[in-house]
C-alpha cells in the first residue's frame, strides 16, 4: 500500500509528557481529562469517529448519505435525528457530476454553504486516503468527511487485513486532526 505522505505514529506519553517505559507510567482512564462526545447527528455520527456504511449495491446509501450530508451542512434533520452544523466534505469518486448536482438540487433546491463536493469530474482528482492534504482539512477545517464508495478511496487489497489495517489508521489520524 502506497501513501502519498509519510505514515506517522504518535509516541505514547505519560502522565508528565515523558514517553511511557514503565506500567505506574500508564495514565489513568477513569482520572484523564476526556472532551465531552460532539454529535454531528444525535444518536448517530460524533466527530472524531469513523462510522462505515455498508450494503449491496443499489440499496440508496448514496442517496441517504448526500441527504445527510446536506443536513449536516445546514444544521437541518436526518432521520428525525438533530444534525449539528458542520462543513462536510464528500469525496465522491464514482458519481457523475450531473447525477450529484440534480440529487442535491432536488434535495436542497440550490447551493448548501458548508458543503464541498470534490468528485472526479474537477481536474484535480479527490485525494485518496492517506493524502496529506486529507489530513491537512481535517485539522483546519474539521469537517464531516464521506467517502463515497470506499473501495476506490484506496488501493490496498480489501480483504488483506494488513493492508486494511493501514488504511484503517489513515482514517483515525483524519479522525483525531477533526478533534485538535
Amino acid at each position: 500500500l502506497e501513501f502519498d505522505g509519510s505514515v506517522f505514529t504518535p509516541s505514547p506519553v505519560g502522565a508528565a509528557g515523558e514517553p511511557i517505559r514503565r506500567f505506574d507510567q500508564i495514565p489513568d482512564i477513569m482520572t484523564m481529562e476526556i472532551p465531552p462526545i460532539e454529535p454531528l447527528v444525535d444518536g448517530m455520527i460524533s466527530r472524531g469517529t469513523i462510522t462505515l456504511w455498508t450494503g449491496s449495491d443499489g440499496t440508496a446509501k448514496t442517496f441517504l448519505i448526500q441527504k445527510m450530508a446536506c443536513a449536516v451542512a445546514t444544521g437541518g434533520e436526518f432521520l428525525g435525528r438533530r444534525c449539528h452544523a458542520a462543513p462536510v466534505l464528500y469525496l465522491d469518486y464514482e458519481n457523475p457530476s450531473f447525477a450529484v448536482r440534480d440529487r442535491l438540487d432536488l434535495m436542497a433546491g440550490g447551493p448548501i454553504p458548508g458543503l464541498k463536493v470534490w468528485g472526479t469530474w474537477l481536474e484535480q482528482q479527490p485525494p485518496q486516503i492517506g493524502n496529506e492534504l486529507l489530513l491537512t482539512i481535517a485539522k483546519e477545517t474539521k469537517p464531516l468527511i464521506i467517502i463515497d464508495p470506499f473501495r476506490y478511496a484506496h488501493g490496498a487489497e480489501e480483504n488483506d487485513s494488513t493492508e486494511m489495517m493501514a488504511v484503517m489508521q489513515m482514517l483515525r489520524y483524519c479522525a483525531a486532526r477533526s478533534e485538535e
